[in-house]
């Protein structure tokens, strides 16, 4: 199992230079701005995912309704002592 950096003690050069770039004070509101363009980057990041996975298997809107309200757990079967 791969380790994070951060686990691992050490820090990426992405990290490092984030951590040059916020080394001085910044209002909450800047803070709020930083943090929601990383969550805006890392959503869109996702979302192409997504889109890729969607048009690489050419789901429908069907299949997503089948998806959302099917059951694919398998039945329920005690084992036997």
């Amino acid at each position: 199992m791969e380790q994070n950096s951060f686990a691992s003690g050490k820090l990426t050069p992405l990290q490092l230079h984030m951590l040059k770039t916020f080394d001085r004070k910044l209002t909450e509101e800047q803070e709020k701005e930083v943090k929601q363009l990383i969550a805006d980057y890392f959503f869109r990041l996702a979302d192409n995912e997504i889109d890729e996975i969607v048009t690489q298997k050419r789901y429908t809107t069907d299949d997503f309704e089948k998806m959302a309200h099917g059951h694919r757990r398998r039945p329920y079967r005690p084992t036997e002592k």
